[in-house]
């Protein structure tokens, strides 16, 4: 999809489908590729907290269906598969 976006509309993407973007982390693909793409802290908020804790999970935001349809709203609904991602990685 990224290919049909302008660079600026790309960007608009950054805050949710990187990690950090804006706050010290993802600055562009060729700066920071290990920072692309949707991340932990994307669902579950800043980690920070969490890693400085020891990994107390009372820092780790539990996400729901209404954090994920800030941006994908009807029109891009059948494009977003929750269901891999719920099962994917870590969980």
């Amino acid at each position: 999809m990224a290919s049909d976006l302008t660079q600026a509309e790309q960007e608009k993407c950054y805050r949710c489908h990187t990690t950090g973007y804006g706050q010290g982390g993802f600055k562009n693909y060729k700066e920071t590729p290990e920072l692309a793409d949707v991340g932990c802290e994307t669902c579950h908020g800043p980690g920070s907290k969490h890693a400085a804790s020891g990994g107390d999970p009372a820092f780790i935001k539990k996400p729901t269906d209404k954090t994920c349809q800030k941006c994908h709203v009807q029109e891009r609904v059948s494009a977003f598969r929750k269901r891999p991602i719920l099962h994917a990685g870590a969980h």
